[in-house]
């Protein structure tokens, strides 16, 4: 039993012909060389096989992009990557996309279903690093526990801030300024960083500057002058924040289904109420 397939490459003649058959259902495959990765559209694609290695994630995101078009009767596209034994070599993957690791294994599931996961572990567990986690249910079990460690300041900005600044998501820091208020630092793909006021879910961004420093620096500027009362809780070495999470705070964690390490501190606590918030 074979497969009813077509080639197509730069010197193929009758390439309106074959592209038309395929159109027309009349061949279930279509190969080809460097052609079709961009300007072919045909929305009925519902499977794309790659045997290209590429580092580009413009070529990559061009290649599958192929079989993301809409039609009628069409409800997913399937992507067969037969060139992943070169992982180790930077190339890019579908879980780089979606900022996962490389090595994330999709246990079965669908990109869709994963997305899905992402977006709701980015809203109701901020503080979790999504491209830290190996696979779907890897990453369900680190929703459940908290480290420590990723509560405290972080290092890469411990020399020029002495502001309760937590890591989360995506590479981004957040200062937490209560009643749903926060302060937030995010690189984008320009390679800048983002300066957010968020309260109660809905950003707000003040400017952007082209280094980490400036942009803790600028948002620390913020707060000093706008939340002069707030200081005292914000500040790193406020001594409540080293005082044992009160029974409220574990209350409130706990019924988020939360497993609570021991040694939680209120200053931690009150950083993962807030984000949950």
């Amino acid at each position: 039993m074979g497969l009813d397939a077509e080639h197509v490459d730069g010197t193929s003649t009758d390439r309106k012909e074959i592209l038309k058959r395929f159109a027309q259902k009349q061949r279930g495959v279509l190969c080809n060389a460097m052609l079709l990765t961009e300007g072919y559209d045909e929305p009925k694609v519902e499977g794309i096989i790659l045997a290209r290695p590429t580092r580009s994630t413009l070529l990559y995101t061009q290649m599958i992009g192929r079989g993301t078009r809409l039609s009628p009767g069409k409800e997913n596209v399937t992507i067969i990557d037969i060139v992943d034994v070169t992982r180790e070599h930077s190339l890019t993957t579908l879980p780089g996309l979606f900022n996962l690791s490389p090595h994330f294994d999709l246990e079965g599931h669908t990109t869709d279903e994963v997305q899905k996961a992402i977006q709701w572990v980015e809203l109701n567990r901020p503080w979790i690093s999504v491209d830290q986690a190996e696979s779907l249910s890897d990453l369900r079990y680190r929703c459940t526990k908290i480290n420590l460690f990723d509560l405290e300041l972080p290092y890469e900005i411990s020399a020029y801030s002495n502001f309760a600044w937590v890591g989360f998501g995506k590479g981004g820091y957040r200062l937490g300024l209560t009643h749903g208020k926060a302060m937030v630092v995010l690189p984008t793909i320009l390679g800048r960083f983002e300066i957010q006021y968020r309260q109660n879910h809905v950003e707000k961004v003040l400017t952007d500057k082209s280094d980490l420093d400036s942009a803790i620096k600028a948002a620390e500027r913020f707060v000093r002058k706008n939340f002069r009362d707030l200081l005292v809780l914000v500040k790193l070495d406020t001594p409540w924040r080293r005082q044992p999470a009160t029974e409220k705070q574990l209350k409130i964690l706990k019924s988020k289904k939360i497993d609570v390490p021991k040694g939680l501190t209120r200053g931690q606590a009150s950083h993962l109420i807030g984000m949950l918030s």
